[in-house]
């Protein structure tokens, strides 16, 4: 299910870590420098979070109160385990592309299918689906 990059292998004779004022939190894995954290801010990619596992974030009010923010197999949304939105009700990234790109296929008469699109100097293209 997890659809992140896995994290490199390190290698302990040639990985390094390190802190010095022109690279900030730095690292080398497999020979190649990466910077975490330096003067122009914090660089992190997905497999970072490869192996990240949050079964509940918490979070601290203004007025000292911890709350917890969580998910349950119901696929709903809880603070202090209270049902606060069903996520089910929404659409997925993937779900929504593919009702955009179903909308814009239109049928001619005769039952012929086109992917209707704008060009650069916006005008409508048409392409027959095959």
């Amino acid at each position: 299910m997890n659809k992140l990059p896995s994290r490199p292998e390190i290698q302990p004779t040639i990985d390094k870590f390190g802190i010095n004022k022109d690279y900030g939190l730095w690292a080398t894995v497999s020979n190649k420098l990466r910077s975490f954290v330096d003067p122009a801010g914090i660089h992190l990619t997905p497999s970072d979070f490869s192996d990240l596992y949050l079964p509940a974030i918490l979070f601290v009010d203004e007025k000292g109160t911890q709350h917890e923010f969580s998910l349950n197999s119901k696929n709903q949304l809880l603070i202090d385990d209270k049902v606060m939105i069903d996520l089910s009700e929404f659409y997925t990234k993937a779900q929504v592309d593919e009702l955009l790109k179903e909308a814009t296929i239109l049928t001619s008469p005769n039952g012929t299918k086109y992917q209707i699109s704008i060009n650069d100097n916006g005008e409508i293209v048409t392409t027959k689906e095959v």
